[in-house]
């Protein structure tokens, strides 16, 4: 794994040209705002594991999160990329600690929770197996009243063993498509849903997609391991997001040379961007890839002269007559590690193409600076303050002064 994180901002580079969508409503492929067009960008936004957080946290030094924040932020001058995609996945209508007693309180907040999201322009979400916590018929309920296409590749239900949602749904159009995803963990306890093996539910989107350019993007709830190997064996995956329990991780793991991880912070505390600027392609054909890692191009080139040097000095050690064989078991073991490491890296371009597109990654932090003015949602937090909080405290069944 090679992590980048220089500051609160990364840039990538990609072939392509331009894709230019309206973010005020779903995308469709029919849309004619969708049509690829020269020199534009386009963003990708991703908050994961909401765990039906409204408000911030209740962190004393510095309070993160709310969605009256997250609605600021998009629509102030931060935000302020042309066409955007805005996803939410993992853990999204239950909390998190979950209690038993908590499912009616849940169930009634879980309304608010989907209100918000239609108000904040939400493309798509991939939920958690535990979500189902709520039971089958209530999240089909939410999912009915949605204004945003459900999507996941390994939830089923038990017993006929049918998706429950969209196995991936396409955004933009057919000359230059981004296909998104989802995977969830498993939550055994959970009867009325199953999920598919990581591998297998991959393996079923990446049959169904066509030939030619496009953008592959996971929304996952997967473990660390599990998304590194699920990477390993489908490099056509080009984003896959997972979450960060660390508020206002902003780290950018480069796994492959066209395949990242992008952790954001869990709990909505935090909105990961991906902002693309597709250049032109003179006399070519519009493609996303192959991605450039720009600003980490130079990190990446001193690693391996780094490793490369280590690599010689290994070689001159196993060399000489009187070594050791604990000591020559041990450069063995070093110069395996350095030469998978040198043929890792080496598929990482170093040096920019002539043409390609611009990535600007960052992680905006919903913290104080956009906590005014009032908007919709902070009424929205009023109304669901004065009505299901206060009915739960009342009744002595919200186990938390923070809800």
């Amino acid at each position: 794994m090679i992590r980048i994180t220089k500051g609160r901002e990364h840039w990538l580079l990609a072939f392509g040209m331009v894709l230019a969508v309206s973010c005020s409503t779903i995308p469709k492929a029919s849309d004619p705002s969708l049509q690829i067009t020269q020199a534009g960008v386009f963003s990708l936004r991703f908050v994961t594991s909401r765990a039906l957080e409204l408000e911030p946290c209740g962190c004393s030094m510095r309070p993160l999160g709310g969605i009256d924040r997250e609605w600021n932020w998009l629509h102030s001058s931060k935000s302020t990329a042309p066409a955007a995609f805005n996803f939410t996945s993992g853990l999204t209508f239950i909390p998190n600690p979950y209690q038993e007693d908590l499912k009616t309180y849940a169930s009634s907040k879980a309304d608010f929770m989907l209100e918000a999201l239609n108000q904040l322009n939400t493309h798509g979400i991939s939920p958690a197996a535990a979500d189902f916590t709520l039971g089958m018929k209530r999240i089909k309920e939410l999912q009915a009243h949605s204004h945003f296409p459900w999507i996941s590749a390994n939830l089923v239900d038990s017993t006929t063993h049918a998706l429950l949602f969209e196995r991936f749904h396409q955004y933009g159009d057919k000359t230059l498509p981004i296909f998104v995803t989802g995977i969830s963990h498993s939550a055994p306890r959970i009867s009325e849903v199953a999920t598919l093996p990581p591998e297998q539910a991959m393996q079923e989107v990446v049959q169904r997609l066509p030939a030619g350019p496009k953008l592959l993007i996971v929304l996952s709830t997967l473990s660390p391991a599990d998304r590194d190997h699920l990477l390993a064996l489908f490099p056509q995956i080009n984003f896959m997001v997972g979450d960060n329990e660390e508020a206002g991780s902003h780290d950018l793991e480069i796994k492959g040379p066209n395949s990242y991880i992008v952790n954001p912070a869990s709990r909505g505390r935090g909105i990961a961007v991906v902002d693309l600027k597709l250049l032109p392609t003179p006399g070519g054909s519009p493609a996303f890839l192959p991605l450039y890692a720009d600003e980490s191009a130079a990190v990446i080139a001193n690693q391996r002269t780094q490793d490369q040097r280590d690599l010689t000095r290994v070689e001159e050690l196993l060399k000489e007559n009187k070594i050791k064989r604990k000591e020559k078991a041990n450069l063995l073991k070093t110069r395996q590690e350095l030469s998978t490491r040198l043929a890792k890296t080496a598929e990482i371009a170093v040096t920019p193409p002539s043409t390609g597109s611009v990535i600007n990654y960052s992680v905006v932090d919903l913290d104080s600076e956009f906590a005014v003015p009032r908007n919709s949602l902070t009424e929205l937090i009023e109304r669901f303050k004065k009505t299901v909080h206060d009915e739960a405290v009342n009744e002595g069944t919200e186990h938390s002064a923070n809800p």
